[in-house]
């Protein structure tokens, strides 16, 4: 006696079972793109625009295109360029052969135009660091004589200061929908703090852990989440952090083996993370996860080992908002190249990376000389990653 009927299925079910087969597998597809030009730097919303400047020339690349350098970017030496969301409207700020310094918005329709409404002197000591999602409202950081402040500009009212929680500021990025930036600011007592600024709320300290320096390098679209590094005055060693306003700020844990680690850039929801460590390290967080060293992830995770390898080493340098592309640069048989992954739309979830041990640390007092010399090395060491000095800086 059969307790259980056979079933059977009609022509119609079959293809819809197929189908269904056929965009599970479409779905967790993992593809990874060599670009074949250098320093690719930001990426709209839908992965389908890259921007990026080698000098001279800031260049506009898209699948249909290849890479376009516009007539008016021509001149200019810029590796630190951002996209809106939509990919219609770029912002940077370069030097030109005439060694003028121009804070820029450039759309096909209208072309380059400088950013109005900078306080003087406007000789252009306004770097941007990244741009929100409609390309409506940029920030940067200016430097007005001595002092070197955060900024936020937007067409109708121009560049405004940020203000500072004590003695200067600089911004590293700003929130999708334009309405919060984050960055750093040194207090009188020279240590540094990552902020979040709001119209309403004006610049707040995110605070510390175990009283190190703070920085703010990312921001999610509504300004909800920071991420940045934490810096030892005494030893100098870093590691990355993720902030909420419902978590405060949490230690993400340091890159195994590496004296030096930060977060950079984060998908929305801030629950996949990536940045860099030392020694060209590319780091991938995760809650489940952990760090993982990107390299690491790419191969065994995602089952890119091929395609990798003739790639010595791969750093992130922005991600779109649902966290499914992925823009870096890397060593390609010897020269710097860029790349370009489509995580799928269900990527498979990171396996647990190794035990991860703090980097040793030295109780802090909070006044301090350390943090000029902090800030120079921070300098040196995520300059290459200065998008965001985010929103989506490896940044």
């Amino acid at each position: 006696m059969n307790l259980i009927a056979p079933v059977r299925l009609s022509a119609a079910s079959i293809s819809l079972v197929t189908s269904l087969a056929l965009l599970s597998n479409a779905e967790a597809q993992i593809t990874f793109t060599h670009l074949g030009f250098s320093s690719p730097f930001d990426i709209s919303d839908n992965g389908s625009v890259v921007v990026g400047g080698n000098g001279p020339g800031v260049y506009r690349w898209t699948q249909a295109t290849g890479k376009v350098v516009p007539a008016d970017l021509a001149a200019i030496y810029d590796t630190n360029v951002y996209v809106s969301g939509d990919g219609k409207v770029i912002a940077g700020h370069g030097t030109t052969f005439t060694g003028t310094d121009t804070p820029y918005r450039w759309t096909e329709l209208s072309g380059k135009m400088p950013l109005n409404g900078l306080p003087p002197p406007t000789k252009s000591y306004f770097a941007v660091v990244g741009i929100s999602g409609d390309g409506s409202a940029v920030a940067g950081t200016s430097h007005f004589g001595p002092e070197t402040v955060a900024m936020r500009w937007t067409s109708a009212t121009g560049a405004v200061a940020l203000g500072t929680l004590g003695v200067e500021s600089r911004g590293y990025a700003i929130s999708e929908d334009g309405s919060a930036v984050t960055g750093y600011s040194t207090l009188l007592n020279g240590r540094n703090r990552a902020f979040l600024w709001t119209e309403d709320k004006g610049m707040v300290s995110l605070g510390t852990l175990g009283g190190a320096d703070s920085f703010g390098y990312a921001i999610s679209g509504n300004g909800s989440i920071v991420v940045g590094q934490l810096q030892n005055p005494h030893t100098l060693a870093t590691e990355p952090f993720r902030w909420s306003a419902t978590e405060g700020m949490v230690k993400l844990g340091a890159f195994p083996g590496q004296s030096w680690s930060t977060a950079n850039v984060l998908s929305d929801d801030g629950s996949f993370i990536i940045g860099g460590a030392n020694n060209f390290h590319g780091l991938v967080w995760t809650p489940d996860s952990g760090i993982r060293d990107l390299l690491d992830v790419l191969k065994k995770d995602y089952g890119l080992g091929d395609q990798l390898a003739d790639w010595s080493w791969v750093l992130p340098r922005a991600i779109t908002p649902d966290g499914r592309y992925i823009l870096g640069l890397g060593v390609y048989n010897g020269k710097e190249d860029g790349w370009l992954l489509d995580r799928g739309l269900n990527p498979p979830a990171l396996e647990q990376g190794p035990p991860i041990k703090p980097p040793p640390f030295s109780p802090v007092p909070e006044a301090s000389t350390y943090g000029a010399l902090g800030s120079a090395l921070l300098v040196g060491l995520v300059g290459w990653r200065h998008r965001r000095t985010n929103r989506r800086e490896i940044r």
